[in-house]
């Protein structure tokens, strides 16, 4: 009464359209560099290119977006996904089972090719590793003496990704653009308030702590004349955990305040005691 099961997947999404400015050039565009925040782990004090910032003669002309067949620009827009899960079902004589398995895979999105910005190449493949895909889930049940019965699920999935989507102001960018953003008044001369937003760190490359979840339920059922009463009890998250489940990736002016603080975790042990009566 076990059954296992291992089984591959490749999902792949080919032939894919995007969207093209018909009336603007790669050539349109100016590259510059930046210097990542030094409290940026692998990349901090480093300078970091392939940034473009469209010139002032393309930033004035109209746009006119359509959809085309991303061949039509050398290039294949791909998303691909390769992975095994390996899954067990039991089943006990004395009426106890498990379920579950583990899952682990690779995703790979590729777009290395350009539509309109040069800069669409800056990190242009982003590989998602095992380590944020692979997943462990478990649930079972167990009879237990006096009509008892306690069931659970275990769950070990990935934590959330690091990234530093950092902002940067024109007076930063300028002297390796050799001009003023184009949002400014001027090429040249004062320019407050227009800044830029870019990803430092690789996406895939890091993540938060695996978040671990036990939950269990025990329950009681009481049948006769009068009908049926069901008591259970629930405890979810047995071991407390405060696995962080989403965080603040953006890295702002300022040095970065609230950078990596939490913006949602994990909900705290929980403990419920319920009851149904049927008649």
């Amino acid at each position: 009464n076990i059954r296992v099961s291992v089984n591959y997947y490749r999902t792949a999404h080919f032939n894919q359209q995007v969207n093209h400015n018909e009336n603007l050039s790669s050539s349109q565009y100016d590259p510059y560099c930046v210097t990542a925040p030094t409290s940026l782990s692998g990349v901090g004090g480093k300078e970091v290119c392939g940034f473009f910032n469209i010139n002032s003669a393309g930033y004035t002309t109209a746009a006119h977006n359509v959809y085309k067949n991303d061949k039509a620009f050398g290039g294949d827009q791909t998303e691909v996904y390769d992975g095994v899960d390996f899954t067990v079902n039991a089943q006990f004589t004395n009426g106890a089972s498990i379920q579950g398995g583990y899952n682990l895979g690779r995703t790979v999105n590729d777009t290395c090719f350009v539509v309109n910005s040069p800069q669409e190449l800056y990190q242009c493949q982003v590989v998602t590793p095992i380590a944020g895909n692979q997943q462990i889930k478990f649930s079972g049940s167990f009879p237990l003496p006096y009509g008892l019965a306690l069931s659970g699920v275990f769950q070990n999935l990935p934590g959330t990704a690091i990234l530093a989507n950092t902002t940067f102001t024109n007076d930063q960018i300028a002297p390796s653009l050799g001009r003023n953003l184009s949002g400014c008044p001027a090429a040249t001369g004062p320019c407050a308030g227009i800044n830029v937003t870019l990803p430092m760190l690789e996406p895939g490359a890091s993540y938060e702590k695996r978040l671990t979840q036990v939950d269990l339920r025990l329950l009681k059922n009481f049948t006769g004349d009068f009908g049926r009463l069901r008591i259970t009890f629930d405890l979810y998250n047995l071991f407390n955990a405060n696995t962080v489940l989403a965080r603040n990736n953006t890295f702002g002016l300022g040095g970065g305040s609230g950078w990596g603080q939490p913006t949602n975790i994990l909900t705290g042990r929980l403990i419920k005691l319920g009851g149904q009566f049927s008649f």
